[in-house]
């Protein structure tokens, strides 16, 4: 049995795997896995054909299988020989091939067999609400409850990003008695490195220099160099830019989410912080940004100094 899996979030594809490996008798347990970028297809099902004295089924997962799009793969993948395996049902063999990706290249010869046979499985973009669905039961497997209002805080907390969850979520269970807390979160989950830029961003367009400061100084015992902080700013703010572009075209934000391959909760809080600037505005610091790195790159003396005269200006 051959499948294939494809879609922007990682762990929502594991997921799936998940169900259909439980479903056909399957142990992940005993999976062989193999990144497709750095092996050939080859060396997979040459796997899935040797016999083992120990193995009487086989369960084979090959991630980035790039060959399947229309993007440009690393190896040059010899797929004739999955074409003739795709055509043999073979119960005791579960080969599930993963892409990380919008959509597949639907003329190419796998993909049509596999879509004959309804073995091609997209998974959406889960919505807040599938997650907040998904953090609750999670909790519930840990013998944990958590509110919604508070699954909620969580998943502001992490920026809506699914595959930071599961590290989180097993960290709160062995933290907490029974109850899930808003301050075990604060205490516990830590703001992703672009967050706290999200956060710094958001501080500078209020002039809140205590916060600056507090949000630079974290940045600072995180061995975040200002050079990296430089870029940071500058590639968020690339994309308030964008996110406004795209906004003036009347494009909506499931939209603009598809084509910036950004997950719709990190759109959301970008439109959000875009509206508070006009175009002009965006452009003139990404300027001023650019500039700023030219200083700290040909001037390496006392680069926080230079930084935090940018930040408290």
């Amino acid at each position: 049995m051959i499948y294939i899996i494809y879609g922007l979030v990682l762990e929502t594809l594991k997921a799936k795997a998940k169900e259909i490996i439980i479903k056909n008798k399957f142990n992940i347990e005993d999976a062989y896995t193999y990144d497709l970028e750095e092996v050939s297809l080859s060396n997979l099902l040459y796997d899935a054909k040797v016999t083992s004295l120990f193995d009487s089924k086989k369960l084979l997962l090959g991630y980035n299988a790039l060959f399947l799009t229309g993007q440009k793969s690393k190896i040059d993948h010899n797929t004739e020989e999955l074409e003739k395996i795709i055509e043999t049902e073979d119960k005791d063999t579960l080969i599930i091939l993963f892409a990380n990706v919008e959509k597949l290249d639907s003329r190419k010869k796998i993909v049509k067999q596999l879509e004959k046979q309804k073995k091609i499985i997209n998974v959406p973009i889960p919505t807040e609400k599938d997650i907040q669905k998904y953090i609750i039961e999670a909790f519930q497997k840990e013998n944990k409850k958590i509110e919604p209002s508070i699954a909620d805080y969580l998943l502001q907390k992490v920026h809506g990003k699914y595959d930071l969850l599961k590290n989180e979520i097993i960290k709160l269970s062995i933290y907490e008695d029974e109850n899930i807390s808003k301050k075990a979160i604060d205490e516990l989950v830590m703001e992703p490195l672009n967050d706290n830029i999200f956060l710094l961003i958001d501080s500078i367009k209020a002039k809140d220099k205590e916060k600056i400061n507090k949000i630079y100084k974290d940045l600072i015992k995180q061995k975040v160099v200002p050079v990296q902080i430089v870029a940071l700013l500058a590639s968020q703010y690339r994309l308030l830019l964008k996110v406004k572009l795209f906004q003036e075209e009347s494009k909506s934000e499931q939209e603009i989410s598809k084509i910036l391959k950004k997950h719709p909760y990190q759109i959301k809080l970008a439109v959000k912080e875009a509206s508070k600037y006009n175009l002009e505005e965006l452009k003139e610091i990404i300027k001023q940004l650019y500039d700023l790195d030219y200083n700290l790159k040909s001037n390496p003396l006392n680069p926080e100094i230079q930084m935090e005269i940018y930040l408290l200006k």
